[in-house]
This record gives structure tokens, sequence and C-alpha cells, in this order.
């Protein structure tokens, strides 16, 4: 009983304890997620003025978006570096594709690096929340 309770407590750096049914429940969540931001990423949109990059909505909306497939990332793996990895990943990938195959979206570093940080705090939250 002791080994069990050593192994149970000790099991890895992040405690986790899904079961294997909701990671995979996860999992879709996840791709699902990425498909919604692949379709807002390639609809046709009006080029906005240039506003201070801290301050414009179009700023938080990427942090809140990517920090959500963050989350989602986290639940179904549980590896702190892979969710905000993966989806600044994704994010990169996404900004790619608009320069290059959609006409009147173009690649942003701004965007990029909201996705960044809003993946970054996401996974830091669920880390916290899931490790306290």
């Amino acid at each position: 009983m002791s080994d069990n309770f050593f192994a149970l407590t000790h099991q890895s750096e992040i405690s986790l304890h899904l079961t294997h049914k909701c990671r995979q429940k996860s999992r879709w969540l996840a791709a699902g997620w990425a498909i919604v931001i692949f379709l807002l990423s390639v609809a046709p949109s009006e080029q906005l003025p240039d506003i201070d990059w801290a301050a414009a909505p179009d700023k938080w909306a990427h942090a809140l978006v990517y920090g959500i497939l963050a989350m989602l990332i986290y639940c179904s793996t549980g590896h702190k570096w892979a969710a905000p990895g993966l989806s600044t990943a994704y994010g990169i990938i996404m900004e790619v594709v608009q320069y290059a195959f959609f006409p009147g979206r173009y690649f942003e570093i701004w965007d990029a690096l909201a996705n960044f940080i809003g993946a970054i705090a996401a996974t830091w939250i669920m880390y916290k929340f899931f490790n306290s």
C-alpha cells in the first residue's frame, strides 16, 4: 500500500489526474478548437488601423483564443511545455498560411507574440490550478 501511495504522489512534475477518456475528449476539443481557429484565421477581413499592440482588442482576442488552445492541449497531454509550444507553433503556422494563401490577410509578428503570451499565461494558470 505504501508503494502505491508513493507512486501516486510522486508521478511526474505535473499532477493532472485525468482519466484516459477525459484526455481523449480534451484531444477532440483541442482539434475542434484548432479548426475554429483555422476558420477564423482564413476568413476575409478588412485591414484594421495601426493601433498600439497592447491596447488593440485584436491582440487580446489572439491571446484568449490561443490560451484556450493551450489549456486544451495541456489537459490532453499533461505536459506544461507541450501546451504553449504547440499552441504557439500553430499560431505561427496560421500567420504564414494567412500571408501565403489568402489575399487581404497578412503575417503579423504582434499577433504571433499575442498568441505566445496567451498560451504561456493559460498554461501557467492551468499548472498552478492543478498543482496547488
